[in-house]
């Protein structure tokens, strides 16, 4: 529990170092819970929207992702993810030009969607084995990530194998997904 603790500290602390002076620590701090939220939710809603024809064909976090037969090459298919994943937090910025209304910060939305990315891609899927992913797999409906939501939402799913969360693996994608921030701004 202390690792997630710490895990989520660093987390947390690149948004408010990303834009903590641009919109305020507390904004930025309340931002980045609503978009890890939001990622958290996204995952639930890509499982639970996908029970059904043709959502279940449509979303391919499901169709390839989550398939027992794989039609696909996996790195066009972890393209693929990561592109819907990308999509994912990018609606939020179209849906605030749409409607003229800033709620998130363009940099968070990028931070979070990079996060997600590396996260769920990277490590659950291309760099480790990871168990508690693994029981993701097994049973659908369980350790969607980040691990705290699903502490706090219960559905978190302990396995007798399952790996101890590394700190390093975790903090590392936070870290990139920082920095590739600031590189994206640095030349807009």
């Amino acid at each position: 529990m202390i690792t997630l603790i710490v895990l989520a500290l660093i987390w947390i602390s690149f948004p408010i170092l990303l834009i903590g002076k641009e919109d305020g620590y507390a904004s930025a701090f309340i931002q980045a819970l609503l978009l890890f939220y939001w990622s958290y939710m996204g995952h639930v809603y890509a499982h639970h929207a996908s029970l059904q024809y043709p959502l279940n064909m449509i979303n391919t976090h499901v169709s390839l992702h989550h398939a027992k037969l794989k039609y696909v090459p996996r790195w066009f298919e972890l393209m693929i993810e990561a592109f819907n994943n990308f999509m994912g937090f990018f609606v939020i910025y179209l849906l605030q030009s749409i409607a003229g209304v800033k709620l998130f910060n363009l940099k968070l939305i990028l931070y979070s969607a990079f996060l997600y990315i590396g996260l769920h891609i990277f490590y659950y899927s291309v760099l480790t084995d990871s168990k508690y992913h693994q029981v993701h797999h097994d049973d659908p409906f369980y350790n969607y990530s980040p691990e705290l939501f699903d502490i706090i939402f219960n559905t978190k799913k302990y396995d007798k194998n399952y790996d101890k969360i590394s700190l390093i693996h975790e903090a590392i994608p936070a870290l990139i997904s920082y920095y590739l921030v600031i590189y994206i701004f640095k030349f807009l």
